[in-house]
């Protein structure tokens, strides 16, 4: 795992239907040194109120900003200063590489959703997006 504080995999979205709704799940992998252990997450999310996923790069990008969220959410809760932690995000090729800066976002959806991304990786010391298949 590097020097990483915390590794987080995030490239898996489920979607079931649900009578008159759709729920999503997320599941990502968070992995973290002996100081600093979390393990696992796997978490249902009711987004009715979400605009549609019509795009694999779309359910990527969302899957890494739910898991960004709850690792946030988890770090607060135990009082973490998170500008003190170093992040890594391993995702899809598309996302990893846009949120890198590498390749340019033409569609205004992905470029919302990559400012997000950043936004919240943003609340770490240090980060970086890697592709999955480098890892």
């Amino acid at each position: 795992m590097a020097d990483w504080d915390y590794v987080l995999h995030a490239d898996n979205l489920h979607v079931c239907e649900r009578e008159s709704s759709n729920l999503y799940e997320q599941r990502f992998v968070l992995e973290g040194t002996k100081a600093k252990p979390f393990e696992y997450l796997l978490a249902p999310v009711d987004v009715d109120n979400l605009p549609p996923i019509d795009t694999a790069g779309q359910a990527e990008y969302y899957t890494a900003i739910w898991g960004l969220e709850a690792l946030l959410n988890e770090l607060d809760d135990r009082g973490a200063d998170t500008r003190r932690l170093k992040v890594q995000i391993c995702t899809s090729k598309l996302v990893a590489n846009q949120v890198m800066g590498k390749w340019q976002v033409n569609d205004s959806t992905l470029f919302y959703l990559c400012a997000k991304v950043r936004a919240l990786l943003s609340e770490f010391g240090e980060w970086e997006a890697v592709c999955k298949e480098d890892v």
